[in-house]
């Protein structure tokens, strides 16, 4: 999954400053529908970060990320009008959480699951469970901080929040409309198009390299997790930009896990005057020009496994 460079502030609450604060990775999946007989994740969103203070229990965890997300919860009616009766906004928030996750199991059901993701080699213990397992796992300790939590896990732990498939919950302020991620036939069907611009940038866009993509460390003779970033340093004076074309599935089940598909989104893009020199990183190539028009269009005509290439 890709994430965009940025820089993070933080306002620290007065009354619960402390010497023990963690950064905790998130993540935002939904569940949807894949095929016929096949259910998979899709992302929502880029990963964020939130700060955890060493002396949370997991349940405060819980509730800190319920909170996050408690302005664009979708909930019963009838829980609603019950909340009403409450004074504060904290104490609000804090009966909606046990309501919904804690006296019943509509949270997990209706909403979504705070999952804990697996960055840990299969033969390890899960933190959370304590079994050897591929696949998260439900966001659940015994310690009684998250710094012991920590001190129990062989990796820096990363969470999921992933949405049921039946929550109407809107996702929009998160899923960033007025961008689409290259792949999305419907969308783009609809009106929006994708321009070389936005595959500029999701080329620039820092990767975290995990699982099967994990970087091979000559250091410490071992794949381990890593992050890559793209850049343009300098540019020749001829320029050739390949797009993707074909897209690996992500499905859960083993049968489909290496099939691939054919990326037919249009991309649209100048036939003169393309400025390049905004991606560069070299300032002093910056005050070149770098205007390119185009010569050529090499296009592959057909589908995954056969078709021929054609040049325009």
């Amino acid at each position: 999954m890709g994430q965009n460079l940025g820089a993070f502030a933080y306002k620290i609450n007065k009354d619960k400053q402390s010497n023990n604060l963690y950064i905790l990775d998130v993540y935002m999946r939904k569940q949807v529908k894949k095929m016929m007989f096949f259910n998979g994740e899709d992302p929502v969103c880029m990963p964020f970060i939130m700060i955890v203070d060493g002396k949370s229990t997991c349940r405060d965890i819980q509730l800190q990320v319920f909170r996050f997300l408690y302005p664009i919860l979708n909930l019963p009616k009838d829980l609603v009008n019950k909340l009403k009766q409450t004074s504060s906004e904290d104490e609000k928030i804090e009966m909606a959480f046990k309501l919904v996750f804690e006296d019943s199991t509509y949270g997990e059901e209706e909403l979504y699951e705070l999952q804990l993701l697996n960055n840990r080699e299969s033969s390890e213990g899960c933190p959370s469970c304590r079994k050897p397992h591929k696949n998260a796992c439900k966001f659940d300790f015994m310690q009684k901080s998250y710094k012991s939590f920590l001190n129990h896990s062989h990796n820096d732990p990363e969470v999921c929040i992933l949405w049921k498939m039946n929550s109407t919950t809107d996702l929009a302020p998160f899923e960033r409309p007025e961008k689409m991620v290259i792949g999305e036939a419907e969308k783009a069907r609809k009106g929006k198009k994708i321009d070389l611009d936005l595959c500029m940038d999701s080329f620039r866009q820092e990767e975290i390299l995990d699982g099967d993509n994990k970087w091979y460390c000559g250091k410490c003779k071992e794949h381990v997790k890593a992050r890559k970033k793209m850049d343009l340093y300098r540019l020749p004076p001829i320029l050739i930009i390949h797009l993707k074309r074909f897209l690996k599935n992500d499905h859960d089940s083993s049968f489909f896990r290496n099939a691939s598909r054919k990326i037919t989104e249009i991309v649209d893009f100048p036939l003169k005057s393309l400025d390049m020199s905004e991606y560069l990183i070299n300032e002093e190539e910056k005050k070149e020009s770098w205007i390119y028009d185009l010569y050529g269009v090499s296009n592959h005509m057909g589908k995954l496994h056969g078709g021929h290439y054609t040049a325009s």
